[in-house]
């Protein structure tokens, strides 16, 4: 087996990505009292004289991406910032792997824009009052998420501070800002918190009203390992690391300042052993958790994690082929094919391997037709999946494993939809359940088309005891309204001068709120789908980090045009735009999340 089949291996374990939390430094010119490292003495840490140097630390990192492909990097302190050259550091690092950083924001942005791909890397900005005014550092976490920066704010509930709260509430939420609130784990004043925390002082965090029936607080999981306990697999060690500021590498942060741990919780240096690695399977552990655990078959949260840390810069549409071995009433596809022209496998490995260059690693949603009709699918698939993330739109009428036996989630997952009238829904959902960790956002689709309403609610339940989200599609047409509103002609409109002009929700009322109870979603994409709210005018990134490719070659900016506005892929000198765009269209039931 070679690296790169090695690599997608490991990758089929859930999370199906590897993570780090990585202490690059302990120092921060902040020192805050409440900070544990200030409580137990800064100088009884890494000495700076411990740290690797730029180039050092890079080429550990370089190894982990041959070894693991693309990881997520947590990178924590101290303050991170302090670490020589950092911003250099981030810049080189973000090419291999997506990073996340927690700050205190104190840094001018500028150090960052322009630096750092903003879907390369998300922010945990914690803002501490003793130090920084809150005008300067909402000024700064405003202007990293006007970049593009995924910001998020953080501060500590400790006793002294709490009354300040109630208004930085006010002031994140007027910026716009994500605002959250940590309890305070340590001593204060001989008392032990979050155990000694007040009702009052509870009600003032979690922004409620006291409730004095309330019960007490929970003090936090003892570090010592409880006697007894059985033990568990866990990945953590095979999946994830612990590495403290000289290299240290640790299974998990429940062990790393313990004294004299030994492997399998020791797994070695990263930056001085040349063979460091992770474990190649879970272990056994019966340790009481101070981490969040990773036990086998019970990764949901670092699944979660893993979506959330797997953007990319653009992501595009791509109409492999217009033929499909369905003919869905609902949909107008394989109409197309008469205007399709073929191209060569080479040719799209051509234009992939182009578009790595201009963008990097892209998010590749493949639709059609049917992809799966096209006679190089499987070796097209592959090939595109060596450089890009692929999410296949598919009426799973083949067999998955042509592709999950090669590739890991982390580089292939399935939109897989549900077309009753050609397929049986118990034959579809065990296919389903077999390729479970490829389904994008653990779902499978479906279409409202009318006749097959009274079904839905049961297939959902169906759906639900594997653990896979039924989300129901409203169904789009230009035809005459099936059912008269009150005051609105039911006639069809006026011919179209494109193929979807006019294109509208057919569904009535009723089955529009059976459609929003069984697939809930943001308020306003909820109302895009439905038809509710117009995009026209709005600003929009489509054809700025978003396009579809049809099988000519012709690219749009959405599935709504079909004017090849944005050139031909196949030509050399093929740009995205430069930024967004007004919206010229009055319904996006697909690609309202495009809107800026």
């Amino acid at each position: 087996m070679n690296p790169a089949e090695r690599r997608e291996q490991r990758l089929k374990n859930p999370p199906h990505k590897v993570f780090f939390d990585w202490e690059i430094i302990h120092s921060c010119s902040y020192k805050c009292d409440y900070c544990w490292f200030t409580q137990a003495g800064w100088d009884k840490f890494t000495p700076a004289s411990s740290l690797p140097s730029l180039e050092g630390a890079l080429r550990a990192w370089e190894r982990m991406h041959e070894l693991y492909g693309s990881c997520h990097i947590n990178i924590t302190g101290g303050e991170p910032s302090e670490f020589p050259r950092f911003f250099e550091l981030l810049e080189r690092l973000a090419r291999l792997h997506t990073l996340e950083v927690q700050t205190n924001l104190n840094f001018p942005p500028e150090q960052l824009i322009g630096r750092v791909p903003p879907e390369r890397l998300r922010l945990a900005a914690t803002f501490h009052p003793a130090q920084s005014s809150a005008e300067l550092f909402i000024y700064r976490a405003r202007h990293l998420r006007k970049a593009g920066f995924d910001v998020y704010c953080n501060f500590l509930a400790h006793p002294e501070q709490l009354d300040l709260l109630p208004g930085l509430r006010r002031q994140f939420a007027e910026a716009e800002l994500p605002f959250y609130v940590q309890r305070y784990d340590g001593q204060h004043e001989g008392r032990a918190y979050p155990a000694a925390y007040a009702e009052e002082q509870l009600a003032v965090i979690e922004d409620r009203e006291p409730d004095f029936a309330a019960k007490p607080v929970a003090s936090a999981a003892p570090r010592t390992p409880a006697p007894g306990k059985k033990e568990t697999l866990c990945r953590m060690g095979q999946m994830y690391a612990k590495i403290l500021p000289d290299g240290k590498a640790f299974r998990c942060r429940t062990v790393a300042y313990e004294k004299d741990v030994k492997p399998p919780f020791y797994l070695g240096n990263i930056f001085a052993d040349e063979a460091f690695a992770l474990h190649e399977t879970p272990l056994p552990c019966a340790l009481e958790c101070r981490c969040d655990p990773m036990p086998v078959g019970g990764e949901d949260a670092w699944l979660a994690r893993a979506r959330e840390n797997s953007r990319t810069a653009v992501t595009l549409a791509w109409d492999l082929c217009y033929d499909c071995n369905y003919r869905c009433p609902y949909c107008k596809g394989w109409d197309r094919q008469k205007n399709a022209v073929a191209r060569t496998p080479a040719q799209w490995r051509a234009v992939w391997e182009r578009l790595h260059e201009l963008y990097g690693t892209c998010h590749v949603y493949v639709s059609g037709g049917e992809p799966s009709i096209h006679p190089d699918f499987a070796a097209l698939m592959l090939e595109t999946a060596n450089l890009h993330q692929i999410d296949i739109c598919t009426n799973f009428s083949w067999e998955p494993e042509i592709l999950t036996a090669k590739l890991s989630p982390s580089r292939l997952t399935i939109s897989a939809t549900f077309h009753p009238d050609f397929a049986d829904f118990g034959q579809f959902l065990a296919k389903a359940v077999r390729a479970k960790a490829y389904l994008a956002n653990g779902k499978i689709y479906t279409v409202a088309s009318p006749k097959h309403m009274d079904k839905l609610e049961e297939r959902a339940k169906a759906c639900a005891a594997h653990g896979i989200k039924l989300q129901v599609m409203p169904l789009r047409g230009t035809g005459a309204l099936p059912y008269a509103p009150s005051g609105e002609d039911v006639r069809p409109p006026e011919p179209a001068k494109d193929a979807n002009q006019g294109l509208r929700v057919l569904n009535t009322p009723e089955q529009k709120r059976a459609i929003a109870k069984l697939a809930p979603a943001p308020a306003s994409e909820l109302r895009h789908r439905m038809g509710e709210e117009s995009p026209k005018g709005k600003p929009c990134r489509a054809g700025f980090r978003y396009a579809i490719i049809r099988a000519s070659g012709k690219v749009d900016r959405c599935s709504q045009c079909e004017t090849g506005e944005l050139g031909d892929i196949f030509d050399p000198g093929f740009r995205l735009l430069d930024g967004p765009k007004p919206c010229p269209r009055e319904f996006c039931p697909i690609e309202s999340s495009w809107l800026a």
